[in-house]
């Protein structure tokens, strides 16, 4: 458990930088293997939590590249984080996944997605 905690507040830090810098995508990244590792490991609340920070940072992507379908891809993406993102609280990492979901928050803001 030790190691994966390590792990995961070290995908965390590389997430919440690649938002700032505005790397959606590789936020994403960053964030799958820990999210598979998670899911191997058996931390389901966990994996679902990481599951909705990926989601969001996919809909960042979309509005980034502001395509034709961008606005309704990312709306239904961000409705994924905003369904899983209960778990974070739930999950024994939740201060560590909190961190991640104020640059999620942060960023919705900026693209208008939050009601």
């Amino acid at each position: 458990m030790e190691e994966f905690e390590r792990e995961l507040k070290a995908s965390i830090r590389e997430f919440n930088y690649l938002l700032k810098s505005k790397n959606y995508f590789e936020a994403h990244e960053v964030l799958e293997i820990s999210w598979k590792r998670s899911k191997i490991v058996g931390f389901d609340k966990t994996a679902k939590a990481l599951k909705g920070l990926i989601n969001a940072s996919i809909a960042f992507e979309h509005l980034k590249r502001d395509k034709p379908k961008s606005k309704r891809v990312a709306k239904v993406a961000f409705g994924a984080y905003q369904k899983y993102s209960k778990y974070i609280s739930k999950s024994c990492f939740n201060t560590t996944l909190e961190s991640a979901s104020k640059g999620v928050e942060r960023v919705a803001k900026e693209f208008n997605l939050k009601d």
